[in-house]
This record gives C-alpha cells, structure tokens and sequence, in this order.
C-alpha cells in the first residue's frame, strides 16, 4: 500500500490552516534586516504549505516540518532579491513567487532523498523523515514533492523555454548525485570529479534560483548573467561547507564533524591532502572509528598538507568571480541586499 500501509487521512485542512497562521508562518529571523524580502517570503511560504497535500496525514505534518523548522528558504530569497532588483523594487507577481516556491521544493524534495541515500538520523536539527517513518515512505514523500515541483513549473514558468530550463536543471542536479555515489570511498577521486559534484549537488540550484530571479521578472537577456553569478556563489558557498564540514568544532556545527569523511564523501580538502597521506586516510576510514581522537586526526593531516588552505584559496576564487559580476548589477537597495546576502552565504560560521 502506498506509504508504507499507513492510514490515510480525509481531513487535510485543520492541520493546513494552522500551519497558514499565527508564528507558523514566521520566517527565519535572518531576514528581519530584509524586509521587503521577508515579506515575499512569507507569500513563498504560503504556497508551500498549500502545495503540500500528501494524502497521509502523517506524512504531511512530518514534511511540513521541514518548511516550518530553521529553514532559511536562501533559493527562493536570492531569486525574489534580484527579481526586486531588475524590476526597481516593483510588485513580483504570482507566477514569479509560485516558481520562487518551486525551488525551494524541490530542494527539499532533494534532501528528504538525501537523507535516505546516507542514512540520515536528522535534518536541521531535529529527526529525519526517513528516520522516523522509514525509507519507504521518505521515499513516496520526495517522490510526491517532485510531482508538485514539475505541476507548478508547467503551470507558472510561462514559456517552454523556461519550463526546459528548470527540467534540465533538475537533470544535472540528479546527475551530480549519481556522480558523488560512483565515487562514494574512493581514494581515486579526482579534484574535476569533485567539482562536477557540488555544481550538481549545489551550484547549479542556486544558479537557477538567481536565473529565474531574472527571467521570471521579465529580463530574459540579463537571465545568463545572473546564472554565471548565481554559479559562482553556489560553488564558494559548497566549498565553504565542505570546509567547515572537517574544522568547526562540534559545539559550533549543527551537524556531526567530519560527516562527509565518514559517509565516504570525500570532498576537497581531503582529495588534496590524498596527494601525500593517502596511506593514513585510508587507515583512518578502515578502521571506521569515529571519535574525537580520529576526527583530530583527519583534521592535523588536513593541516600540516595545506589542504585546507588550498581549498580556502579556491573557495574565494570563486567568490570573488560572484562578487565581480555583482558590482556590474545597477546600484540601488535591492543590490545592497544582494551584497549582504552573499556575503552572509560565503563567510559562515556554521
């Protein structure tokens, strides 16, 4: 039976409406200093919990969790940033917002099978869907959120142009991921593997993101621009994770340290210190000891190689290729707020 076996719930509006009032429709405190954004944000969100109609009633509120705990919604706040800011602050109409919505969706739709690929117990804090109701029905939920993705894009993205636009996106970001699996614990990896990956897995959603921004606010000829510069964010902003991902202390990381190391997702810092202590990275993995003696390890090897400097260096590249094609962008508030955004995105703590 579809999900799982569980029940299937007929009365979906009493949880639904709930969730549209009060601080349920409260977005992250991060754009309070924003908030002409915050306020579209509010509208993104609206139509989130509207899209969400999964049949189970279970389901549902588990996946409306996700909307509802610390999501910071940064894919729909850059599109609706340089909407506002290629159409001088103007109203964004509904369609704009809908596809604003969609994105964020479909994030979502890629963590919840994320979460299943590596066994996720938790998801922004608090229990992961596939953790609490099991695979099977984590994986009926992002399948039924993908559905709604590809609903809402031929309704609202206005031209085929677009609607291939988003389908092709969809495509490569799949295909980074079947890249990472291929090359999931493998000392071979390569650094151009690992870039395919987080242009996949991360970059070329935000690039989206920054392209319809574009697009969908009526300036097909910028929409390329925004992209490349959206891209460039994306792949700096993965970078930067990947960077905290084996030195921020566990006190400061929301997630376990060393998380990728010990999945078998070797990211950059680790490819450039294999080049000359690929012995001692392997002897670390083999043993599959996850303590903190063995995370101290990993991160003194990480050091002492400079690999962690290096992929500092190659993280502000590319930051400052994003930050190049902002300061071409027509000054005014809705460019401030952009800067501040990434400047938010790229010099994280956590």
């Amino acid at each position: 039976m579809v999900f799982g076996g569980l029940a299937l719930y007929n009365n979906r509006r009493s949880e639904e409406d709930n969730l549209l009032e009060g601080n349920r429709m409260e977005i992250n405190t991060m754009w309070n200093e924003f908030p002409e954004i915050k306020e579209e944000l509010k509208r993104c969100k609206k139509f989130m919990i509207e899209s969400i109609n999964i049949p189970n009633k279970a389901v549902r509120e588990e996946v409306l969790k996700l909307i509802n705990v610390d999501a910071k919604f940064i894919r729909p706040a850059l599109m609706i940033t340089i909407g506002k800011m290629y159409a001088g602050g103007g109203d964004l109409d509904d369609d704009f917002i809908k596809i604003a919505a969609t994105l964020e969706l479909l994030h979502m739709a890629t963590l919840i099978h994320d979460d299943i690929v590596d066994d996720s117990p938790k998801r922004r804090g608090v229990e992961s869907l596939q953790s609490k109701m099991g695979k099977d029905v984590a994986v009926y939920a992002g399948d039924y959120m993908l559905s709604s993705v590809f609903s809402n894009v031929i309704e609202h993205a206005k031209t085929m142009e677009n609607i291939k636009k988003i389908t092709r996106t969809v495509n490569t970001i799949l295909s980074g991921e079947l890249i990472q699996m291929e090359h999931r614990n493998s000392f071979s990896i390569e650094e151009d593997d690992y870039y395919k990956i987080i242009r996949g897995k991360t970059a070329v959603m935000i690039a989206l993101s920054c392209y319809e921004g574009a697009y969908m606010s009526g300036n097909k000829e910028d929409a390329e621009v925004a992209w490349e510069f959206g891209e460039y964010v994306g792949m700096a902003f993965q970078l930067r994770d990947d960077i905290l991902d084996v030195t921020a202390e566990a006190r400061e990381s929301k997630k376990p340290v060393n998380q990728d190391f010990k999945e078998g997702n070797f990211t950059l810092p680790v490819i450039e210190a294999m080049k000359e202590y690929s012995d001692d990275l392997k002897r670390i993995k083999k043993e599959n000891i996850y303590s903190e003696e063995a995370n101290k390890k990993v991160r003194d090897i990480l050091e002492k190689s400079g690999a962690i400097s290096y992929s500092q260096d190659i993280s502000r590249e590319y930051s400052e290729k994003a930050i190049k094609i902002l300061n071409d962008f027509e000054n005014g508030l809705f460019k401030k707020y952009l800067n501040q955004l990434v400047c938010k995105l790229l010099n994280r703590s956590n």
